[in-house]
């Protein structure tokens, strides 16, 4: 092999690696608002405080938030703004904001924009409000969330809304975890969780749904303290999503779903990986070498 075209092979092969890992770092950096923590668990009876967050962005100068919940089972009970970091440093947004807060029957409005054309807008990830809710009555929902985040706009122009992404929350009377989320073929996944609050000992069905829809993965007992677990042992390959559901007091509850990848034994892209890093490594190798014997041929 020419020198030129073993130069040739490892630019282009490292090009390929670079772009590879410059498209993933970009995914990672998405601006996401989000219900956190995903799942919000509590008994009737009892209250748990959520918050909205938004992460990885940039220029922000106003933020639209919009959350909707079943009010037969939620009733909102109190709020923390947390807009303006120079008061809160852990919230968004910098300077004086004046938030509009509007509370209806199922459904929170919160809006709020930085003020003067010095302030200088937000950048990273922060909390925009935390929210505290009673629990009323039986049952599980989405906490659908609906946002709008707004730049800081360059003189004499409007400001431009923000792309992002939006994760809603959930509350269920029930928790479900699966440990891993990620295994190969053949490997056990940890299914277990537990019931906020129970005088019985319900069972626990827990389903796993794919493409084609719901099927049962098994029937469990719950203890005394409600907790219950299950160790499933994959056998197919595919994307999975885990549920739980129990009937307490004549009412069906589900937990929040969970994905669950199961990955061949086999992986090929793995062996990609380790072909391209040891073609990477021969090329800079030969490179070296004819960069070494070129400089003794010069003496």
């Amino acid at each position: 092999m020419s020198k030129a075209k073993a130069l040739y092979l490892a630019t282009i092969l490292l090009l390929t690696f670079a772009i590879a890992q410059a498209k993933t770092s970009i995914a990672t950096q998405e601006t996401t608002v989000k219900v956190y923590p995903y799942q919000n668990v509590a008994a009737p009876g009892q209250q748990f405080t959520t918050s909205i967050v938004v992460e990885n962005v940039q220029n922000l100068f106003a933020v639209e938030v919009k959350l909707y919940w079943n009010q037969s089972i939620l009733q909102l009970t109190n709020t923390s703004v947390m807009l303006g970091v120079e008061s809160h440093p852990s919230g968004v947004l910098h300077g004086q904001v004046y938030p509009n807060e509007t509370i209806e029957s199922g459904k929170y409005v919160l809006w709020g924009t930085s003020i003067g054309k010095e302030t200088p807008s937000f950048n990273g990830s922060g909390t925009i409000a935390k929210l505290t809710f009673n629990v009323t009555g039986l049952g599980n929902c989405q906490l659908t969330l609906q946002t709008k985040l707004y730049d800081k706009p360059a003189a004499e122009e409007a400001s431009q809304p923000i792309q992002h992404s939006t994760e809603n929350g959930y509350y269920s009377p029930i928790y479900l975890s699966c440990t891993p989320n990620e295994a190969t073929v053949g490997e056990k996944i940890n299914i277990s969780g537990y019931i906020a609050l129970t005088n019985e000992k319900p069972t626990v069905l827990v389903e796993y749904g794919n493409a084609t829809g719901w099927y049962p993965l098994a029937n469990i007992t719950a203890d005394n303290n409600g907790n219950y677990t299950y160790l499933w042992t994959t056998e197919k390959e595919g994307n999975y999503q885990i549920k739980a559901a129990a009937t307490i007091s004549g009412v069906i509850v589900e937990s929040a779903v969970q994905n669950v990848s199961v990955n061949p034994k086999s992986e090929i892209w793995q062996f990609t990986y380790i072909a391209i890093a040891i073609i990477i490594i021969a090329a800079i190798i030969l490179i070296a070498f004819y960069a070494k014997k070129r400089k003794a041929k010069s003496r």
